[in-house]
């Protein structure tokens, strides 16, 4: 399914009270728009929550390409890899915005404007006017993200027309800068600014778990003895990845994740595969085996885990390994 996200953060103030708010709509005529008060913090922090909200939303309709766009410039250079991110309390949020970006088979994301965004400038408006949550979604927005050293530092970069932070004289600390040359005065130099891609520190979480199944199996046109029926002792490994730990310091706990696996490959355990949907109609290379696994686990997990990877194991020295990475656009 394909879908076009527009997504917008604001603030009453630099930082104060702040709202989200999302529009997105499918190429199967659905359609959700909503907003949410997050409390008082800035315009970057609520711009991150307004495409993380967006983006859950996204994937628990069942979207898998993607156009995005924020009206948040910051926001888009940061995450299209032309800018750094330089505030501290913005990190974890690009951290699970980048990865929420990869869960999609095909994603793009350009800079949006409010006159064509779906609604979604006006839904974050009303909600942080109202302090309350409005509209039709998927899923709930989260405030785990808008904490209060997120709201001490405005970002160093552009917030965007009708944003401007002003840092002398709001009793908040000044912008952080790369160098002394970043805060002069002095005209800007005529050299190209530089699109290096650079990686940032943050905290990343992954766990791994494994597990195997007994099964047979014959591969349809195969040109070889696997077209003939045959066994195997699949081993799977899968991985999942979060930037955020639960009260007692878990990112998801390894058994829940053993017994989620567990549950997918039960119907595949000492099964003949090619009598077994979706196997009856397509073949069970390692390749579709690692694809429809990852899709069955992702549905499964909550939403601030993201599932990394599938791997499966034909044989002690032979393993498959599916991903789902992010294509950037490259339209002009």
């Amino acid at each position: 399914m394909k879908g076009t996200l527009h997504t917008d953060g604001i603030s009453l103030g630099e930082p104060g009270p702040a709202g989200i708010g999302f529009s997105l709509e499918t190429d199967e005529g659905t359609g959700y728009r909503a907003g949410a008060f997050i409390g008082e913090t800035t315009r970057s922090v609520a711009s991150y929550n307004a495409i993380i909200w967006g983006l859950e939303n996204a994937r628990a309709a069942g979207v898998r390409e993607l156009e995005v766009t924020s009206a948040d410039e910051s926001l888009v250079l940061q995450l299209t890899g032309v800018e750094r991110v330089r505030n501290e309390g913005l990190k974890p949020l690009f951290a699970q915005a980048r990865t929420l970006l990869g869960t999609f088979g095909e994603v793009s994301l350009e800079l949006g404007s409010p006159d064509m965004d779906g609604g979604a400038r006006a839904s974050a408006e009303d909600a942080a006017s109202r302090r309350l949550t409005v509209g039709e979604y998927l899923r709930r927005p989260t405030q785990k993200q808008a904490l209060p050293n997120l709201t001490s530092v405005p970002d160093g970069v552009q917030q965007g027309p009708g944003h401007a932070s002003d840092a002398a004289g709001s009793g908040h600390p000044a912008p952080l800068v790369e160098d002394a040359a970043q805060s002069s005065s002095a005209a800007p130099s005529s050299a190209p600014r530089s699109t290096e891609r650079r990686r940032e520190p943050v905290d990343l979480y992954e766990l791994t778990v494994r597990e195997h199944f007994d099964a047979a199996h014959a591969l349809r046109g195969y040109p070889g003895q696997c077209r003939d029926l045959h066994g195997h002792t699949w081993d799977v490994e899968v991985s999942v990845a979060g930037t955020e730990l639960d009260d007692i310091g878990i990112l998801y706990d390894f058994k829940k994740l053993k017994d989620d696996l567990r549950t997918i490959l039960d119907a595949y355990d000492h099964a003949y595969l090619n009598e077994v949907k979706p196997f009856d109609e397509m073949n069970s290379t390692a390749e579709n085996l690692a694809r429809v696994i990852y899709e069955r686990l992702d549905e499964r997990l909550p939403e601030q885990v993201h599932l990394t990877e599938v791997c499966v194991w034909e044989s002690p020295v032979a393993r498959l390994r599916f991903r789902r990475v992010m294509q950037r656009d490259h339209r002009s």
